[in-house]
């Protein structure tokens, strides 16, 4: 059985790195966690190999919770989660499986199209996915500095530096130094502004001339917000430097910790992407940082007295748990477990035309593998990898593919049980499905989808009200689903104001494919498109876009084009309609600026 070779190879991995090599543990970890222990269930689930595929991540993502709740009862954190989970997976294995049947060639060419994409974005964004929570920063005077074209001329070195190489392209004057104790650290001669950056632990501290900074978890940008969470461990922190050193002078800069500090000199104001280009420090948004900390923080505390995450739905928190406490790692596990939840989403998009559009034209069954080269980017250009909106398009997906069997009892629990995961991922989740299953004509599979998901939020209900938890969770709820979004805004012509921004940026992004879709509406294309034009409404007046909130209308809109596509007799318009959406896509891909 695997897990009889995975279980050691997790252990020695984690033994032999002593934790300073992450990815290499969590290459083992994640799939031990996250999907080998669903396999044998799955297998009793379904006879179709692909199907088997995503049912066995989703059991392995439900079974996270008790091996999470495991190792944080036994107080053994990674190491009793992974045992928990081989448990799981041992049990699962011994479950007899009826034989597999054939699949159709169409459907895989598909899956082996979103094999291959996924592992081509591990690699051309390996640097992103590898790059841990202190390589991204944000300051507020270099932006602002920048942003009025203030130019300098390059930086340069002077003694005490064990390390000095320019980071990426030369006329930037972006450096990386690293310093050798116990010298002098000296700057100059420069001209003009120039940002001194530290990457350090959390506490150490830097002085240049007579300005000191320290790397702290929590920044104060603004009084009227308060701290706001950065970081972890290490972090970044910058001061700006108003300064014209001539040939013979110095700056001298004084390290707290110089054994364990990076330091970058920026000038100009391409500098930022220089250091991106480079593969040192990533300039992201303002509250991209606390984005990225905070989904950590909450899968972490998991393992401390604490149940459920209560400022979102809980089911993401406990899939990125169980890899994290076992690689004892951060960012760059959550992103292997993006890039598995990724791997999902394409094979789940091909099943979703496979169920709709069962005789769709060759060409057709590679629009989800483009659907997921554009959601990498989407999430792992602005550092968003780790959010839940992945898991959440996934469980979407599988909801819209159960209504396509509308005659099988069996689809109708998979159904429930679909948007129940979905409601346990998002919050629109249940509303989404409930949209979803009217468009597909099954009103009496959607009131007992309702009264499940109900029933179930019930049950956390009186949970919370037992430990005093319910008012700050209904806080919650009501700030993450209106004030944070939409700011308390009800003017309608201000809303009306926000929309046209919005669906250009889904057409872009989607490289036309709602247009494509709408050429025909058989079954399929009004069930998916239909369902993300409606959860559009919901989501187009908000006072920000980023990318997270168009990946279920992307995946949607992917296979209702194929939907269309395979309605069409004329036979230059079944493949014309895919090959434009192909090339679409491609085009975003390469052009289409991803905003934070």
């Amino acid at each position: 059985m695997p897990w009889v070779a995975l279980l050691p190879a997790v252990l020695a991995a984690a033994a032999l790195t002593d934790g300073r090599h992450e990815l290499v543990v969590a290459a083992f970890a994640v799939p031990a966690l996250l999907w080998l222990p669903g396999r044998g269930i799955a297998r009793r689930l379904s006879r179709d190999p692909l199907e088997r595929v995503v049912l066995a991540f989703w059991v392995s993502a439900l079974l996270a919770v008790p091996a999470v709740l495991i190792g944080m009862w036994t107080g053994l954190g990674g190491t009793g989660t992974l045992a928990a989970a081989a448990t799981f997976t041992a049990a699962s294995e011994r479950l007899a499986a009826p034989r597999a049947r054939r699949v159709p060639i169409g459907p895989v060419v598909g899956a082996l199209a979103v094999v291959v994409l996924v592992g081509g974005l591990a690699w051309s964004w390996r640097e992103t996915i590898a790059r841990p929570m202190d390589g991204y920063w944000w300051f507020a005077p270099a932006e602002s500095a920048w942003s009025e074209g203030r130019a300098t001329s390059p930086p340069t070195a002077g003694a005490g530096w064990r390390d000095r190489r320019l980071v990426g392209w030369p006329e930037a004057g972006a450096i990386r130094l690293v310093p050798r104790a116990p010298d002098p650290f000296l700057l100059g001669p420069a001209e003009g502004p120039l940002v001194v950056a530290l990457q350090a632990p959390v506490g150490a501290a830097m002085r240049v001339g007579d300005q000191e900074v320290i790397v702290r978890s929590q920044v104060e940008e603004s009084a009227d917000e308060g701290p706001v969470q950065r970081y972890l461990a290490r972090g970044v922190a910058a001061v700006e430097v108003n300064a014209t050193l001539g040939a013979g002078q110095r700056l001298q800069i004084k390290l707290s910790q110089p054994a364990q500090s990076t330091v970058y000199l920026l000038a100009g104001p391409d500098a930022v992407w220089a250091l991106d280009a480079g593969g040192a420090l990533r300039f992201v948004h303002y509250y991209q940082l606390l984005n990225m900390v905070e989904q950590v923080v909450w899968a972490r505390e998991l393992y401390g007295d604490r149940r459920v995450t209560d400022v979102q739905p809980p089911l993401p928190s406990y899939v990125l748990a169980a890899p994290l406490a076992v690689a004892g790692g951060e960012l760059p596990t959550a992103n292997l477990v993006f890039l598995l939840e990724l791997l999902m989403v394409g094979i789940a998009g091909v099943l979703a035309i496979r169920a709709w559009a069962p005789r769709a034209p060759a060409l057709t069954w590679l629009l989800p593998a483009g659907a997921v080269a554009m959601h990498g980017k989407l999430l792992l250009e602005p550092a968003s990898a780790m959010l839940p909106d992945t898991l959440y398009t996934l469980a979407v997906l599988g909801t819209v593919t159960t209504l396509a069997r509308s005659r099988d009892r069996g689809a109708a629990s998979a159904y429930a049980g679909f948007s129940l995961l979905a409601q346990l991922t998002r919050y629109p989740g249940g509303l989404v499905a409930a949209i979803a299953g009217l468009f597909a004509g099954v009103p009496r599979r959607v009131a007992a989808m309702l009264v499940l998901v109900l029933g179930v939020a019930g049950v956390f209900a009186l949970a919370g009200r037992a430990s005093g938890s319910l008012d700050g969770w209904m806080g919650t709820v009501w700030w993450e689903t209106f004030p944070e979004h939409w700011h308390d805004e009800a003017d309608p012509a201000v809303l009306l104001a926000r929309a046209p921004r919005f669906y250009g940026l889904w057409l872009a992004y989607a490289g036309g494919l709602p247009i494509l879709a709408a050429l025909r509406w058989p079954r399929g294309t009004r069930v998916a498109l239909g369902t993300a034009l409606v959860y559009s409404l919901l989501l187009c007046t908000i006072d920000h876009t980023p990318p997270h909130y168009f990946l279920p209308l992307l995946q949607l809109s992917a296979v209702a084009t194929a939907c269309t596509a395979a309605a069409m007799e004329h036979p230059a318009l079944r493949v014309g309609i895919p090959f434009v959406g192909l090339v679409g896509m491609g085009v975003a891909y390469g052009w289409m600026p991803i905003e934070g």
